[in-house]
């Protein structure tokens, strides 16, 4: 007997030091090292954490939990985590109310949701869980991770589950992670398809286009897209001007991992504005190969002003993301009060992998055309262009060209010649209608030049002989010739006899202009420039001396003939104060400087030259 009521005493004793098992009924089975049984067993708490099972194989940890045996409510609080392992949920919540008769789960704040069947994971702030009709509604601001690639976010959404759908009427930002980003006023995400029918979409891709659709269906594995009503606004870098506004309108469009396909589709790339754009391109199909990078077209009008002039039954161009490929570029539309309407529809030509021709008609209103081509060729020591037009009415024509040759002299590390040559038959050819080139700097000025240019580490050398037509000025009056002009710098070595740099410059120029003036300049010079040395205090001091022997000869200038010749020197001192602020996000320079010029000698007042 004795033995019997130690045996009991330490069963009792042990209650309090493990782990105490108590079933609620035929809903809950509660594990937790301590429990209150309060209002004759009707309600239970558990303040010190544990876990309760449910019958149907729920399993929910928590800090603290209550349980109401009349209401069948279970409130459970702090470091939730619910696992429902028939329906493969795992839920991590601050707070949850579980109504087992009605299989309702209200869930309140820092909720994470890990959807194991939907490979999906909701962070939420507060969710009502249906576990008989497997609905989860989601009131709060909720964003999602779906399959570990896409990420959502929305508000006022319902999951359900029986039927795997996500659905909201509220705006629905959805991303991936190839850089997509989409966004929806309502949608419907099918998890096992996964796939999303929007309303009102507006989606921007990696290339920074934008796109609008009315109404679209998306799969997210295949990256399919079909939809109507849609609107495409191009990245404006895309198309060579910064200042248009490329886009594209069609009443429908699908588009794979392959292609696009629009129909019944509209192009433009002019500024937008009240009325019609200046020209536009409409077709009945719009595709894009994206392999071949080419955009086709079918039964394709260019219009211009709204009113149909070229019909096309088929035309193809690359697509903008093409540098080198044979096929239309984007026509361009030109107005002037002399000569009306223009339309220029330039083609692109890959003659080989070194050779490339642009032809650029020019059409007008009135019938007139010009002709002009631009032929480029790269080759492994130089690069040739040559740009031609012709104008059919009055044969008008202008040539320019421009080589760089790499010369390879054993002398010197880098060495080029550049030959520049620009001629016109016709002095305002060029500006009246507006010829464009890159090789065409100013259409009422040539400049036709040689160029020779080389360099090592101590030495560099650059000479040239130009001419310049004026066309502006009258035939006797409008060349200025320049032969030569050369530049040499040499770096003196020195040793280590100065704390500096020591290098002679000499240059000169002889020109004639106003068919009779004659100027010639040469200027030798020797500078010094101190390497910079600091005081303690944080000063860095440097100097430079400067001297200079320049001669001058004029002809025919307004001082008749002039000779000069002269010596000239000049010190200069330099310190400054260099300081730096690091900040958490940037970094401040400030650098006040002092300078000290001294120059002894009397130099040309030339304050009202030009």
């Amino acid at each position: 007997m004795r033995n019997n009521k130690i045996l009991f005493f330490l069963i009792i004793l042990s209650s309090f030091f493990n782990q105490t098992k108590i079933r609620a009924g035929d809903e809950f089975n509660f594990e937790t090292s301590e429990i209150q049984i309060l209002d004759k067993g009707n309600l239970l708490k558990a303040k010190k954490g544990g876990k309760v099972l449910t019958n149907d194989n729920v399993e929910i940890f928590a800090d603290e939990f209550e349980y109401n045996k009349n209401k069948s409510s279970l409130i459970a609080k702090g470091n939730i985590k619910f696992i429902d392992e028939i329906n493969q949920l795992i839920i991590n919540a601050e707070e949850i109310l579980y109504l087992k008769n009605e299989e309702k789960i209200f869930i309140k704040e820092n909720i994470k949701l890990v959807d194991k069947i939907s490979q999906l994971i909701i962070y939420a702030e507060e969710i009502l869980y249906l576990r008989n009709k497997e609905k989860i509604l989601i009131n709060s601001e909720m964003n999602a991770v779906v399959a570990d690639k896409y990420f959502m976010s929305s508000k006022n959404i319902i999951y359900n589950r029986k039927k795997m759908k996500i659905s909201s009427d509220k705006i629905t930002m959805f991303n991936d992670n190839d850089e997509n980003k989409f966004s929806f006023e309502k949608f419907k995400y099918y998890i096992p398809e996964k796939k999303i029918r929007g309303k009102e979409i507006t989606y921007i891709d990696k290339q920074n286009d934008l796109y609008n659709f009315k109404d679209a269906i998306i799969d997210l594995t295949s990256n399919e897209i079909a939809g109507k009503d849609v609107a495409i606004k191009f990245d404006n870098s895309k198309f060579g001007n910064k200042n248009n506004q490329p886009r594209l309108k069609a009443n429908s469009v699908y588009s794979n991992k392959n292609s696009t396909v629009l129909k019944k589709g509209v192009f433009t790339t002019c500024k937008k504005r009240d009325k019609c754009p200046p020209w536009l391109i409409s077709a009945e199909e719009i595709s894009h190969d994206k392999f071949k990078k080419i955009i086709n077209y079918k039964n394709a009008w260019l219009k211009i002003y709204d009113v149909p002039v070229l019909y096309f039954p088929k035309f193809f161009h690359p697509d903008p993301t093409v540098k080198r490929q044979s096929g239309f570029l984007m026509p361009v539309l030109s107005n002037s009060n002399n000569f009306g309407l223009a339309a220029n529809i330039p083609y692109f030509h890959v003659i080989s992998d070194n050779k490339d021709l642009t032809f650029r008609p020019r059409i007008y209103a009135d019938k007139n055309l010009i002709l002009q081509s631009e032929y480029r060729q790269a080759n492994k020591n130089s690069d040739h262009v040559f740009d031609t037009s012709y104008k059919v009415d009055d044969s008008k024509i202008h040539f320019f060209s421009n080589s760089i040759i790499n010369l390879g002299l054993s002398a010197f590390d880098t060495s080029k010649m550049e030959f520049n040559l620009q001629r016109t038959s016709n002095d305002t050819y060029l500006k009246t209608y507006n010829i464009k080139s890159p090789l065409i700097n100013n259409p009422s000025t040539l400049n036709s030049f040689l160029n020779f240019s080389a360099s090592r580490e101590d030495l560099s050398v650059s000479s040239s002989i130009q001419i310049y037509e004026n066309l502006g000025q009258t035939k006797n009056d409008r060349y200025e010739f320049i032969f030569p002009t050369f530049d040499i710098i040499k770096n003196i070595n020195t040793g280590y006899n100065l704390d500096g740099d020591l290098s002679f410059k000499t240059s000169g120029y002889q020109k004639q202009y106003n068919t009779n003036l004659y100027e010639a300049s040469l200027v030798n010079s020797l500078i010094f420039k101190s390497d910079s040395f600091f005081y303690k205090n944080g000063l860095k001091n440097d100097f430079n001396i400067l001297l200079s022997n320049p001669n001058s000869l004029t002809q025919n200038s307004s001082n008749n003939t002039e000779s000069q010749y002269r010596f000239l020197s000049t010190f200069l001192f330099e310190t400054s104060y260099p300081l730096k602020k690091n900040n958490e996000n940037y970094v401040d320079y400030l650098t006040p400087i002092l300078q000290l010029r001294y120059s002894p000698n009397k130099t040309k007042n030339i304050r009202d030259s030009d």
